[in-house]
């Protein structure tokens, strides 16, 4: 009993990846939050439906992101943690974008749950007035 116990455990734990959902990787560690660095605090953005964000950077982009040292390096990932809250404590969304070359966005709900992966077009729309910046528009 103890061992279709354990195997169901396993099962569970395995199927219910916080990395993937659907097939569908994350573009950034779930683990950000302590293995990334904070680039922006907690402020109220007039996109992002009017969600308080805060942003934290891969060790690839961060100081160039900071320093406004543009374009940022292939392989930079930025985070958007979105919080409904001002004081920035509860998740209630991820917006993160990863540049492989070009950008690709992905937006997840708080437990990690990818909702849309890609050359998302809402993000490209608003994004796209800010090429002097390499396509990042929030202000360290």
């Amino acid at each position: 009993m103890k061992y279709c116990l354990g195997l169901l455990l396993f099962i569970l734990c395995t199927c219910s990846s916080p990395t993937e959902h659907d097939g569908e990787p994350l573009l950034f560690p779930a683990n950000f939050a302590t293995t990334f660095q904070a680039v922006r605090d907690c402020r109220l953005s007039n996109a992002h439906d009017m969600h308080f964000i805060s942003v934290a950077a891969n060790a690839k982009a961060a100081n160039a992101y900071r320093d406004d040292r543009y374009p940022l390096p292939v392989g930079s990932i930025l985070v958007k943690t979105l919080h409904d809250d001002p004081t920035c404590t509860t998740p209630v969304g991820y917006v993160a974008m990863r540049k492989d070359g070009d950008w690709v966005w992905q937006k997840t709900a708080a437990n990690f749950e990818v909702r849309d992966t890609g050359a998302l077009q809402s993000c490209i729309a608003c994004h796209s007035a800010c090429g002097d910046r390499d396509l990042t528009c929030t202000d360290p």
